[in-house]
């Protein structure tokens, strides 16, 4: 794993693919059809910054729900599910 300066913050890489990153003091985590749901049944949000026009909410990341982090077995789940996305959103 890889970090690199991403728009203000930091992507998280794995095997060539960005599956997370920093913004602030929030972790994102890749999302797409198939993991979205669990990251909506837990309450998260998607990641969203404003523009002078207006909100700009990025569907393809979510907050990493901060129970996860007290719970490595549970983080580790949660990230594995988002290296599974960024790779089916390269293809």
């Amino acid at each position: 794993m890889s970090a690199r300066r991403f728009f203000g913050g930091t992507g998280l890489v794995l095997d060539g693919v960005q599956f997370a990153m920093v913004m602030g003091e929030t972790l994102y985590l890749k999302t797409d059809g198939q993991n979205r749901p669990r990251f909506v049944a837990a309450g998260s949000r998607p990641f969203s910054y404003r523009t002078r026009k207006g909100e700009v909410t990025v569907e393809a990341y979510f907050a990493l729900p901060g129970e996860m982090l007290d719970d490595e077995d549970e983080l580790l789940s949660w990230a594995r599910d988002a290296v599974a996305a960024a790779r089916r959103d390269g293809k």
